[in-house]
């Protein structure tokens, strides 16, 4: 969060702008530093999770190898955040400001989706095209050959892009079915719940991955080229 605004802060960007390198290197060099860092903390949890697997439970077809594949795609939906964080960090130049504004936008968004949906629940699937965590729902398919899934819980937005490929890969043609609820205060006079379930949707688990996919690389690419525009033209005083 303070990888551009602390240049700025700390006096540091004085000298490193100085040398005969662009803005663009040093802007683009900090987020490829920042993606190679996570995919190499990511990767350590992915190895992580496939020793044990097969140390517990042998050999499992297609579960390693999509493991192996989450760490790319949970840097994508890190990438996102970063986005956001560099942007608010090359507007204000303050490490405060980007680390408050990034969590204000996850938590704001996290909120408001929730208590918009109670209240109207068709724009519930407006969330899968924001930062954050999208619908929630359950998933639905044939993971075994004795026992079928239906209840295990899943978000569709942009923070959970591995999850819902490590679902697919094992299981391409599963579904995810998002329940709609409704607050209605009239219950609350009857002793019932003021959340009701009105209705129900589904769509597979290749359109959710998909949709996330494309609106993470969106996000990432439109935020961090938006950040790295403020950085270029941001006032740099020579001492």
């Amino acid at each position: 969060m303070n990888s551009i605004s602390g240049e700025f802060e700390d006096g540091t960007i004085e000298p490193l702008a100085s040398k005969p390198i662009s803005r663009r290197m040093i802007y683009f060099g900090k987020l490829l530093t920042m993606a190679f860092l996570l995919f190499v903390i990511y990767s350590f949890f992915s190895l992580y999770l496939a020793g044990g697997g097969f140390l517990l439970y042998g050999s499992q077809e297609g579960l390693s190898a999509a493991l192996l594949l989450t760490p790319v795609l949970t840097v994508l939906s890190t990438l996102v955040w970063v986005g956001v964080s560099l942007v608010f960090g090359s507007w204000t130049k303050s490490s405060v400001v980007a680390a408050v504004g990034t969590i204000g936008i996850f938590i704001g968004i996290s909120m408001v989706g929730g208590i918009v949906t109670t209240v109207s629940p068709e724009s519930g699937p407006v969330q899968n095209y924001l930062p954050g965590t999208g619908e929630s729902g359950n998933v639905r398919g044939q993971f075994s050959e004795d026992i079928p899934v239906t209840n295990l819980s899943v978000s569709t937005g942009t923070d959970h892009i591995a999850k819902q490929f490590f679902l697919y890969t094992q299981r391409p043609s599963a579904e995810v079915e998002i329940k709609e609820y409704k607050l209605q205060m009239e219950n609350m006079g009857q002793g019932g719940s003021p959340i009701e379930e009105v209705g129900r949707h589904s769509y597979p688990m290749s359109e959710a991955l998909t949709r996330s996919l494309l609106v993470a690389i969106a996000y990432a690419v439109g935020l961090n080229l938006l950040a790295w525009f403020s950085f270029e033209r941001a006032d740099i005083s020579m001492s």
